[in-house]
């Protein structure tokens, strides 16, 4: 079972570092790591600055 990438690396062309943890999420962890809530906040994060 190969180790899937970070949130930094999946989510850089959409997310700063700044934004995932913002979010209060770790950018070096892995997606299969964080929290329903976690994922919530992301969401939130990117609707942010979409409206940017």
């Amino acid at each position: 079972s190969q180790r899937r990438k970070t949130l930094r690396n999946t989510l850089k062309k959409l997310l700063s570092a700044e934004h995932i943890e913002a979010a209060g999420a770790d950018p070096r962890a892995r997606p299969e790591t964080i929290t329903l809530e976690q994922y919530i906040a992301l969401s939130n994060q990117l609707t942010q600055v979409q409206k940017t």
